[in-house]
């Protein structure tokens, strides 16, 4: 059949609506979070208009309206927007590595390890961070084109790679112990940004979604990190903040990787920075990256991929970043990260949720 222009769709859909206004908090077809906004300010929803092809697909973008705009009669659409989970982010008391120090057992309990399958052997390649129950934030490099390995879970609660349950013992010699054993759970599906190229010298994109089989427990070390708002990754100022990465990767650059979760301290760096230090690469880098680090001797290492860049904003981590690339030798002086930006793809990751959402409702 013909394809309507996808403004008549909606000027011309027969619904019963909820007459929202501009700006007006909405809930999505799949049941998130959304905000009544014009067409044109939802790329999301410009992106599922571009591929209607048939009248089930039309019937489905126009669950989409939530009203129209007081004055001209244009449409409102309800696009989808990250909202933190409640509780996520927590400060502790203490509050692939190089320079870092140990963590404590429950400290960044969203950090989490991919477990690949190459051979029949079970292996840990990369990290990432726990945004909400069914999902995970990593780096698209280590989702995309793996050759001989298979991502197969994500293991959630890990402190000490070498025990089921994690205990430390403390300088008066008791020891604390986590309550609960750190929890393996399948992947159900795996979602690397579109725009992702191994190929590309940048590494821009460098972004992906892993959905599970199953919700992730709550517990003291399993709970999500905060999103940050737009208005929130719009006024990061990177070169006056400090960042934290946490993660399992080398301690030193002649080590393998850490057997307990690590932490470092970077600052914030201007781009130029990066662009300097990687000049005789031809490499340029974007506004959707960040430049961090630098110092001798502290760094993010192999091992860390995918694993989150923290910061502190209104007394809750949020999650700034994704390790995604970095110098051959790890904490080299005068040389950054970089990290792919998460503050530009907010809608990508709402809207790529909100898809996994509507199709499991329209199912």
């Amino acid at each position: 059949m013909g394809r309507l222009p996808w403004m008549g769709m909606l000027m011309a859909a027969k619904l019963v609506l909820l007459n929202a206004q501009l700006n007006e908090d909405c809930t999505t077809p799949g049941g998130l979070h959304g905000t009544c906004v014009p067409v044109r300010d939802c790329s999301f929803v410009r992106e599922i208009f571009a591929k209607v092809s048939s009248r089930e697909d039309q019937l489905n973008v126009l669950r989409y309206r939530c009203g129209t705009l007081a004055g001209s009669g244009k449409v409102l659409v309800c696009c989808p927007r990250l909202v933190s989970t409640t509780g996520c982010g927590r400060l502790t008391l203490q509050n692939k590595i190089v320079g870092g120090e140990e963590t404590e057992p429950n400290e960044f309990p969203w950090t989490v390890r991919l477990v690949y399958l190459r051979n029949g052997v079970r292996l840990f390649r990369c990290g990432g961070s726990l945004i909400s129950e069914y999902y995970v934030v990593t780096a698209a490099h280590c989702v995309v084109e793996l050759r001989t390995y298979e991502l197969i879970a994500v293991r959630l609660g890990e402190w000490d790679t070498t025990t089921q349950v994690d205990c430390k013992e403390e300088d008066n010699g008791e020891k604390t112990c986590n309550r609960f054993p750190h929890r393996d759970i399948f992947v159900e599906r795996v979602i690397p940004h579109d725009q992702y190229s191994r190929q590309s010298k940048n590494h821009e994109h460098d972004i992906a979604l892993i959905k599970l089989s199953k919700r992730a427990p709550s517990t003291d070390s399993i709970s999500p990190i905060c999103i940050p708002t737009a208005d929130m990754a719009s006024e990061l100022r990177v070169d006056r903040e400090s960042f934290v990465v946490a993660g399992w990767g080398k301690s030193s650059d002649l080590d393998s990787s850490s057997i307990r979760k690590l932490k470092v301290t970077l600052p914030g760096q201007p781009m130029s920075k990066c662009t300097k230090a990687y000049a005789s690469q031809s490499v340029e880098f974007t506004e959707n990256q960040l430049c961090v680090g630098g110092t001798a001797g502290r760094d993010s290492c192999r091992g860390d991929s995918g694993g989150p860049l923290m910061v502190i904003i209104d007394n809750h981590w949020h999650l700034a970043g994704i390790v995604s690339v970095g110098p051959v030798d790890c904490g080299t002086e005068g040389v950054p990260g970089i990290y792919t930006r998460l503050g530009s793809y907010l809608e990508w990751v709402a809207g790529r949720i909100e898809l996994e959402a509507s199709l499991t409702e329209v199912k």
